[in-house]
């Protein structure tokens, strides 16, 4: 006979397992897989110099900014792009200016300082570079500080420069272009992921 003790690990194991293997894929798999100079941080404590040269982090830029603890958050649409495969031009030439290592892709990390920099530079804010002292191309941040980025740059985006919110709006196109297409996050490109 089973002791209700038992069933109740039992069930708390098999809950664990069932949504571990519903997780998006882990930060850790993606650091394995990307070259060339990159950081983590949390997004709030990332320096960003200004034009001026004051230095301030981006918390303090974005008051409102906060990292997500949800459950479920919210993901780019891609953890990495053939740049070649993205039909908006202003889109394009944006994810090149961003291509870090210069491979061709977008990658999460780089999506990240895109995310940073396109939204504080839409809102007018004089945004010289991530990082203080040599400017920083590529950060990996959790999954919650992309979520909270996601957020930002959707609760600010009516705020934004019209360059910054084509950017942003033809991301989301982006989005809905993959699920129409059927195709899962990571499997655009050359199926790295």
């Amino acid at each position: 006979m089973i002791s209700r003790s038992s069933l109740g690990v039992a069930s708390a194991f098999a809950v664990a397992l069932l949504l571990g293997a519903w997780s998006p894929m882990s930060s850790a798999t993606l650091r394995c897989c990307y070259t060339g100079d990159v950081v983590e941080a949390q997004a709030a404590v990332v320096e960003v110099k200004l034009e001026d040269g004051h230095v301030t982090s981006f918390g303090e830029l974005f008051p409102d900014f906060e990292r997500s603890t949800s459950f479920f958050p919210l993901f780019y649409p891609v953890y990495r792009l053939d740049i070649a495969r993205v039909v908006y031009a202003h889109l394009a030439i944006k994810f090149i200016n961003y291509d870090a290592n210069d491979n061709g892709f977008i990658e999460e990390p780089e999506l990240n300082v895109l995310f940073m920099e396109e939204a504080a530079r839409g809102l007018d804010h004089p945004v010289a570079q991530l990082g203080g002292e040599s400017r920083l191309r590529a950060i990996f941040v959790s999954p919650g500080d992309i979520d909270g980025l996601i957020r930002l740059v959707n609760r600010h985006r009516s705020e934004m420069k019209p360059d910054a919110r084509k950017t942003f709006d033809e991301i989301d196109l982006l989005r809905i272009d993959f699920r129409l297409d059927g195709t899962q996050p990571g499997e655009q490109g050359d199926g790295w992921f």
